[in-house]
């Protein structure tokens, strides 16, 4: 079943995993608190630009706020790859390699 409000749960994803509140998130994008809670719920849908000034805030690829047909990646995926672009290469070899630990150890 498609969900139908992928754009909605992202933005709550976004906020939750970086400690903002709705009042802070809609003076960083400029509209009122009340707006943000209709976009997490479905009930209106952002324009171009709020799209935008999204996305380079949290600085993520704009798929992740759209539904794609076939779509196998949660939000929660989408955003630890985010995350994880942001380490330098050898970093993130050092991250595989503490993870790959992790579940040799974990039952």
């Amino acid at each position: 079943m498609a969900n139908k409000n992928k754009f909605g749960e992202a933005i709550k994803a976004l906020r939750k995993n970086n400690d903002i509140t709705q009042a802070k998130l809609s003076e960083i994008i400029v509209k009122s608190p009340g707006v943000i809670g209709q976009y997490e719920r479905g009930e209106i849908k952002p324009t171009y630009e709020t799209l935008s000034k999204l996305i380079y805030h949290f600085d993520v690829d704009a798929n992740l706020f759209f539904e794609r047909k076939n779509e196998i990646h949660s939000i929660e995926n989408i955003l630890l790859l985010n995350l994880l672009n942001k380490f330098q290469q050898n970093d993130i070899k050092i991250i595989k390699e503490f993870i790959n630990s992790l579940l040799q150890i974990l039952p």
